[in-house]
């Protein structure tokens, strides 16, 4: 159910009149002590599509949400506002707001928005979106005067029948220096001009600052995104920075999957046979920043830009506008005479708008691999799933990695098979969000968990206690060797299962083996090295602990997995009750995980000799029969599942109420 910015019912038209108010009003951000007024400033302004207290609350504790009050002097609420923020789009969602009916007409709507628009443009959000009423007495001519633009026509989009006018305002802060947007650049990058509206740096000097603004805009123009590239590090910490990084680390496997590109032709051709009308040759077109400078291809070039965010995108076509190729260009190989105006245009907020996507029936699909060595469940645990699936009213399916196109099937994905970046598991899960899918894992959880050196970062800056960790690359080698105590462990960012994970014992052997690595990766770790006889698992569910374990080192082995004999073999393990775990493990456990959001982890916790350190945050984590299930039983298999389907139950309750 939508109630995209519901205003004010038919009673309102003296809203509009920009009438001045004489009583002092106090614009502020919304608390939880609000939710009683606000519950009943909801019910009282609208007859439909009402926002509840759950709804309410939780866009107050969201990351993603802003809500804003207007309070009188008497401390009575009078005015709310709620926004949601898509930092992927750099976009913001009016999603409701309403005036108390004594005080409509005064001026204070007008008032709240301006205070709105301010709030998410210093957070770094160059547009805001609304869906409003259509009809005499709505709200359209409001917005439009103050900037709102039309943007599409919604037929029958409220819940009782009315129809809507989707509208959008552009944002222009005024950036002082430490706020202007970054222009990403390899060492030896093109030459940009110096009057741009912002501020330029190199890749090696991105990642390693310090110097951290929050919210800014970071537009990474590197040559290269491969994984493992500098390129592709820049938009990875940009992310665990808090900063907002086109292209984002998500975009770049899209960039780099042809099988993306490959639904892209099938999608985008007729747009384009359509613009070009059969009366164009073959050649090619580019696209900046989602602009064109051919009018007829606007609404491709919006599109293209929507599904890749790339900076520079070159298509290339036939005579009759078949599209034969999709290619990432390296910025300073563009057109130049082109690039550099629709740069400027786009570093003043010229975006292209986000596309909607429909969300499908119940039912839940389980990726597995049944030839896969060592799956995070065993076969009694899949089992113990289905089984569970149909005591809570929902029903699995196994599908494999042929079944991609199967995803629009179902209404949510459960990946029980060895997730990675370069895999199908993310496209799995990729494709699955971006149909409106449930998903664990999803894909913002496997790109974030995958790469070690993003959790390093976002756990630090987090305040969460970790090993003592150096990120470095080839260059720095010599002198780490030269300059660190021994043994220490060294580590690919994107191993798992204790694989890509040595102990050097001496500095030679630090050269030697990284020398080698640097071969996979850009950047390497080194870490300390804290010898113990287990690990702590905490499993967490959606922010909650789940379960607990003692993971042991293997046999004659410093590692829980022994990969250097012919079978892999890994050590016992001991389940312990979620009361008898020490309070400081479930902190940090729960702290890791919030670092990486919502969804099913594995955290994993060393007692070192200052306390408790995180070592990684696993998605996609082991759940065996005999193994985590041993406390639990089957209401584990339940829990995992309620979470997963969560939001489809409770848009069912919605419904019904």
């Amino acid at each position: 159910m939508s109630i995209d910015a519901k205003l004010w019912p038919n009673t309102v038209q003296g809203v509009y009149q920009g009438m001045k108010t004489t009583e002092e009003i106090l614009i502020r951000c919304a608390e939880h002590a609000d939710l009683d007024d606000l519950v009943h400033l909801e019910n009282s302004s609208f007859d439909y599509d009402r926002m509840t207290r759950r709804s309410l609350r939780h866009a107050i504790s969201s990351p993603t949400g802003v809500v804003v009050v207007a309070e009188n002097t008497k401390g009575n609420l009078v005015a709310y506002a709620v926004v949601f923020l898509d930092r992927r789009n750099f976009l913001a969602r009016l999603y409701s707001i309403a005036v108390s009916e004594e005080v409509r007409g005064s001026g204070i709507g007008r008032k709240l928005l301006l205070d709105v628009e301010q709030r998410v443009t210093k957070r770094g959000f160059h547009r805001i979106r609304l869906e409003g009423q259509v009809g005499p007495t709505g709200p359209l001519g409001f917005y439009r005067r103050l900037g709102y633009q039309h943007v599409e026509s919604l037929p029958e989009y409220y819940e009782h029948g009315a129809d809507a006018e989707r509208m959008e305002k552009r944002l222009y802060p005024n950036v002082g220096a430490q706020t202007l947007p970054l222009l990403l650049v390899d060492n030896d990058g093109f030459d940009l001009p110096k009057d741009l509206p912002a501020r330029i740096m190199t890749l090696r000097d991105y990642l390693g600052q310090s110097d951290i603004v929050p919210g800014r805009i970071v537009v990474n123009l590197a040559r290269s995104y491969e994984m493992l590239s500098k390129g592709y590090y820049a938009s990875l910490l940009a992310e665990a920075r808090g900063e907002i990084s086109l292209p984002h680390a998500s975009d770049l496997l899209d960039i780099n999957w042809k099988r993306i590109h490959r639904q892209a032709l099938t999608e985008f051709t007729p747009l384009v046979r359509r613009a070009f009308a059969g009366g164009e040759k073959e050649g090619s077109f580019e696209i900046h920043f989602g602009m064109t400078s051919d009018p007829r291809l606007q609404i491709v070039g919006a599109l293209m830009f929507e599904r890749f965010r790339c900076p520079v995108l070159r298509i290339y076509h036939n005579a009759i506008g078949d599209i034969e190729e999709i290619e990432a260009v390296r910025a300073d190989k563009s057109d130049q005479d082109l690039f550099i105006p629709n740069l400027r245009k786009f570093l003043s907020h010229g975006t292209a708008p986000p596309i909607e996507l429909k969300k499908h029936a119940i039912s839940i699909a389980m990726l597995v691999d049944p030839d896969e060595h060592m799956p995070p469940s065993d076969a009694m645990a899949l089992i113990f799933f289905e089984d569970a699936a149909l005591e809570i009213g929902a029903r699995i399916t196994r599908i494999t990695k042929r079944d991609l196109h199967k995803l629009s099937q179902f209404d949510a994905l459960f990946i029980r098979e060895t997730t990675s970046l370069d895999h199908h598991t993310y496209r799995f899960a990729r494709k699955a969000e971006l149909e409106g899918l449930c998903v664990i894992d999803s894909p913002d959880a496997i790109l974030k968990c995958s790469n070690k050196i993003y959790l390093h970062e976002r756990l630090l800056r987090a305040g969460v206690p970790v090993p003592r960790t150096l990120v470095f690359d080839n260059k720095e080698l010599p002198y780490i060797a030269a300059s660190e105590s021994f043994p220490m462990v060294l580590k690919i960012p994107d191993g798992s299962f204790s694989k890509g994970v040595h102990l050097v014992e001496t500095p030679e052997g630090l050269i030697e083996k990284a020398t080698s690595l640097f071969g996979h990766s850009d950047l390497l770790l080194l870490q300390e090295f804290m010898p113990t006889d287990y690990d702590w698992r905490i499993g967490v569910l959606d922010g909650q602990t789940l379960f607990a374990c003692k993971y042991f080192m293997a046999p004659k082995h410093w590692q829980i997995y022994n990969h250097s004999i012919s079978n892999s073999e890994s050590g016992p393990s001991e389940a312990i009750p979620i009361h008898k775990v020490p309070h400081d493990i479930l902190q940090i456990a729960i702290q890791a995980s919030n670092c990486i959001g919502k969804g099913l982890f594995g955290v994993d916790i060393k007692i070192g000799p200052k306390g408790p350190v995180v070592i990684e945050v696993n998605d996609n984590p082991n759940i065996d029969q005999g193994v985590e299930d041993v406390l639990e039983g089957k209401e584990l298999y339940r829990k995992i599942l309620l979470g997963l389907i969560a939001p489809l139950l409770e848009d069912e309750r919605e419904h019904r109420s």
